[in-house]
């Protein structure tokens, strides 16, 4: 297995420990629009904090998911990752087209290929620091032309690189549109996590990505708090009893001022490793809560062909 990407250099997967796969600790919407004011997470202190607590109570790595256009900052993230000891590793490559840079649109794929491969091996912010993941995203209910561009960008990246894909499925949708794409460019569905799937409440969708060899995100958990997550457990319960626990990923995609303490917010990051692990305990057992969050990231996250 290769090395894995962090703010703070190469580690060994066996460095990484409990893994959030999905969070946003610097973020900002790059669109003026009051709506987005509670997305944007800007303070460092704060942000710190959050990391310092989620150590504390035995979080070890977070994988942040802001891409290219979307207020990305690597050189914060260095920051924030040696205050709380914490490993950070970030992502490359594009959001949604709501979020895209303007000049997408009249670049080409095999140019939007290069622009994350350039980034990959020549790294980003003052210290040229190297991410770890490719992002690529689609609208709800729809995969728009620049999407498509994006996404087929970043089978070619993968490709040529090494890195794995991590996607934003909107509100869980066109999961199985994404991998049709990715696949199309030579993709292995092993080497791509499709993320917010379980929005959708859909075992039977979530199931069938599984089928063909993609993984998948539970990443909204922490949203339930009076029903205690029980739609998701049983999400999960039912992927790993059909045998795809190794597919399977958690996370809770907390970019959003309301979701993290160190912003007032709730549940934040420590739910996850307090009540969450609890409840998993009870439902699918303990071993297999640290499979999920221990043993598959750093299998999906090792396996890069990087050195």
């Amino acid at each position: 297995m290769g090395k894995i990407n962090t703010v703070n250099g190469t580690i060994d997967g066996s460095a990484l420990g409990r893994t959030m796969m999905h969070e946003h600790l610097i973020v900002k919407p790059q669109i003026d629009d009051p709506k987005y004011v509670p997305y944007t997470l800007d303070n460092a202190a704060k942000s710190t904090m959050e990391c310092i607590e989620y150590k504390t109570h035995g979080g070890k790595s977070i994988v942040e998911m802001t891409p290219i256009n979307y207020g990305r900052d690597v050189d914060l993230l260095q920051k924030i990752a040696k205050a709380s000891k914490t490993n950070i590793l970030f992502t490359t490559g594009f959001h949604k087209e709501e979020f895209m840079p303007s000049y997408v649109s009249s670049t080409s794929t095999e140019e939007l290929a290069e622009i994350i491969l350039k980034e990959i091996k020549d790294g980003v912010g003052k210290n040229c620091l190297k991410p770890a993941v490719i992002k690529c995203g689609s609208s709800f209910g729809t995969i728009t032309p620049n999407e498509e561009k994006c996404i087929r960008a970043a089978g070619i990246a993968h490709n040529k690189s090494g890195l794995p894909i991590s996607t934003h499925c909107d509100k869980g949708t066109m999961g199985i549109e994404q991998l049709d794409i990715l696949q199309s460019v030579g993709v292995d569905p092993k080497n791509v996590l499709l993320g917010h799937v379980d929005i959708t409440e859909n075992t039977e969708y979530v199931l069938s990505l599984c089928k063909r060899g993609a993984n998948v995100e539970i990443d909204h958990v922490g949203r339930d708090l009076s029903g205690k997550d029980h739609v998701r457990l049983d999400m999960m319960a039912e992927i790993i009893r059909q045998g795809f626990l190794s597919q399977l990923f958690l996370s809770g995609d907390m970019g959003k001022k309301d979701y993290l303490y160190a912003y007032g917010g709730r549940p934040g990051l420590t739910y996850f490793l307090k009540e969450f692990k609890d409840l998993c305990a009870r439902k699918i057992g303990e071993r297999n809560y640290d499979r999920i969050m221990i043993d598959n990231p750093k299998r999906f996250l090792s396996d890069n062909g990087q050195n």
